[in-house]
Parts: structure tokens; C-alpha cells; sequence
């Protein structure tokens, strides 16, 4: 027990004396970027590369540690829950850097960004923590930094995907799958948790999207438009890998600027595409209906 105790004492000093460095090295790195960028010294070029290296995992490390001490410090707030946001962001860049999605020429110039986000971040939650007024403005600010980068990240530094073919649902129950996405996906709307909150207005637009398609089909509505239902599975499906991607941080980067949004577009296309097939043929069966009498409208207007 005592060993137990020793242990968890010499890792919160560690942690306390990482959240000290870090902030050192994000200085470290805003020196590099800036003074010593255009120096023609081969020790400082050979420096600023090993910075590169290592800095993705420091950042990570910092920031991992610091949403931890938020938990634990500081009493909720939109302003810290503003930066739970910007943290999650960031970690998903950083979690993705090493897997060669980033444009090898840009890699430097997004984890300059990604450090003075970082740095920034740093203060608002040291000044949380010391109840220093005036952190609201300056996380809503921070909060359109990240949106500035995440247009960054489509336009400049990220590779497009090469493949952004549709995954296919695998699975022969599609209602049962169906029923339980869309129980995961109302969890997820009603979730308090930080790294949901990054895509939570997405995953609304396809919890509400994916209901409405859901209506229009019973089981003969899927055998007549076979070929649609499966479409709609596809699409349910590839959100779903989307959502758990970046909620998992495994490969989410590319998931969260390019491939969830267009995946979010599919459905919103499938939807309207199911609403005209199949309200149309609804109206057919309707009307030829022997128990539905079709009312005449030209002998309606001549009354």
C-alpha cells in the first residue's frame, strides 16, 4: 500500500512538473518559428527538425495531462467547456500527424499553430483557475481560432484522401442495425462528454436525418426499393465509422475535415431521394387501392 501511495506521489509530481515545462516549450517552439526559421546554421536546422519530431508527442502528452488537471481543478463553465472543445481538436491533429496526412512541407507551420493554440489555451485555463475574469470572450476567441484552422486543415495542410469510396454495409439485419444506431446516436446527443461536443451538431443532423428515412421504411417498403434500403445502410453505416473514429481519435483527422462531412451530404441526398421515390409510389398504391375510391378533381372544381 505504502509502494501503491509512493507511486501515485511521484506521478502527480511529474504530471505537475510536465504542465511547467510544457508551457517553456511552447515558447521554445514560437522562438523557432519566428527568430530562427530563415537561420541558415546547419545545428539549427538540425535542431528545428528534432523539435518537429518531438513535438507532436509532447503536445499531445501536455494537453492529455492539462484536460486531466481541467477535470480536476476547475469548476465547470462554458468557458472550459469551450476549452475541453479546443483541446479535443487539437489531440485529434496531434494523434494524426505521425500518419502522413499532413502535407510534409506544412507539417511545421501546423504545429507552430498548433502550439500557439496550445499556449493559448494554457493561459485561459491558468487564469479558470485562478477565477481571473474575462475568460469568456477570450474562449469564445479561441473557439474561432479553431474554426480558422479547421478550414486550414481542408484547404492547406491536409492530403485530400485519395479513397473516399463508400463502405458497405456488412451485416444481414439492417432494422436491428438501424434500431441501435440510432439509440447510440440519441446517447450521444444527449451526452455531456467533451469529445462529443466537437461533432455534435453533425451527429444531430444525422440522428434527425436517418429517423425520418427510417419511417418510410417497413418491410415491404424494403423489399419493393431494395436497392435504396441498402444505400441507406451503407450510409448509416459509414457515419457510424466517421462518429467512432474521431470520437476514438483513430485516424479522425481526416474523418472530421473531409470524409463526415461528406458522408453527412449522402444522407441528406439519400433522404430527399427516398422521400420522392417512395412518397411517390405510396400516392400510386393509394390511389389503386380498391378500398380508396380515387376522387375525380376535375368533377370537384365543377361543383
Amino acid at each position: 500500500m505504502k509502494r501503491f501511495i509512493e507511486v501515485c506521489r511521484i506521478n502527480s509530481m511529474l504530471v505537475h512538473l510536465l504542465l511547467k515545462i510544457i508551457p517553456v516549450s511552447l515558447e521554445v517552439m514560437y522562438i523557432c518559428s519566428t527568430n530562427l526559421k530563415a537561420s541558415k546554421s546547419a545545428e539549427v536546422g538540425c535542431f528545428i527538425k528534432k523539435l518537429l519530431e518531438v513535438s507532436p508527442d509532447i503536445l499531445r502528452e501536455y494537453l492529455i495531462h492539462l484536460q486531466q488537471h481541467m477535470i480536476n481543478a476547475i469548476t465547470p463553465s462554458a468557458s472550459a467547456r469551450n476549452i475541453h472543445v479546443v483541446i479535443e481538436f487539437l489531440l485529434i491533429i496531434l494523434t494524426d500527424v505521425p500518419k502522413d496526412v499532413i502535407r510534409h512541407d506544412k507539417s511545421f507551420v501546423l504545429l507552430e499553430r498548433v502550439g500557439a493554440l496550445t499556449k493559448e489555451g494554457s493561459i485561459i485555463v491558468h487564469n479558470l483557475e485562478k477565477n481571473i475574469k474575462e475568460t469568456s470572450s477570450a474562449s469564445l476567441k479561441l473557439l474561432e481560432n479553431i474554426e480558422l484552422l479547421r478550414k486550414d486543415l481542408k484547404n492547406v495542410f491536409l492530403k485530400v484522401p485519395a479513397d473516399s469510396s463508400q463502405l458497405c454495409f456488412p451485416m444481414s439485419d439492417g432494422l436491428l442495425f438501424m434500431t441501435l444506431l440510432l439509440r447510440n446516436l440519441n446517447d450521444l446527443v444527449n451526452s455531456n462528454a467533451y469529445s462529443v461536443a466537437l461533432i455534435k451538431e453533425e451527429i444531430s443532423r444525422v440522428k434527425e436525418n436517418l429517423e425520418h428515412i427510417r419511417s418510410f421504411f417497413g418491410n415491404v417498403e424494403q423489399e419493393l426499393h431494395r436497392d435504396l434500403w441498402t444505400r441507406v445502410l451503407d450510409v448509416a453505416y459509414e457515419a457510424e465509422h466517421a462518429i467512432n473514429s474521431i470520437l476514438a481519435r483513430d485516424r479522425g483527422l481526416l474523418q472530421l475535415i473531409f470524409l463526415f462531412p461528406e458522408t453527412v451530404g449522402k444522407i441528406k441526398l439519400v433522404k430527399k431521394e427516398v422521400q420522392e421515390k417512395i412518397s411517390k409510389n405510396m400516392s400510386i398504391i393509394f390511389a389503386n387501392s380498391p378500398n380508396k375510391p380515387v376522387i375525380n378533381k376535375s368533377s370537384i372544381a365543377s361543383k
